[in-house]
């Protein structure tokens, strides 16, 4: 049960990350490599003009921010038992 757990911890922890990544993607048209760490070290991979795929980033951030919310609601209420 412990394992299952934090399964979906580290699930919600990554969904969250990519929620805020596509957020941030959308709304300044800044696409950045996901990976490349470091504090202000991120490399830049392609700059967005088009509003139509930054609207669609920024849905693809809602989606995966309310998965995340989901998968962090069955973690909590896995532990809760």
């Amino acid at each position: 049960m412990c394992s299952k757990i934090m399964f979906l911890a580290f699930l919600t922890f990554i969904c969250f990350g990519v929620a805020l990544n596509l957020f941030y993607a959308g709304a300044t048209g800044i696409l950045y490599e996901f990976w490349s760490g470091g504090r202000g070290g991120a490399r830049v991979v392609s700059m967005i003009s088009s509003l139509s795929v930054r609207l669609l980033l920024s849905l693809g951030g809602a989606l995966f921010l309310v998965l995340s919310l989901y998968l962090g609601y069955r973690a909590l209420n896995a532990w809760a038992r």
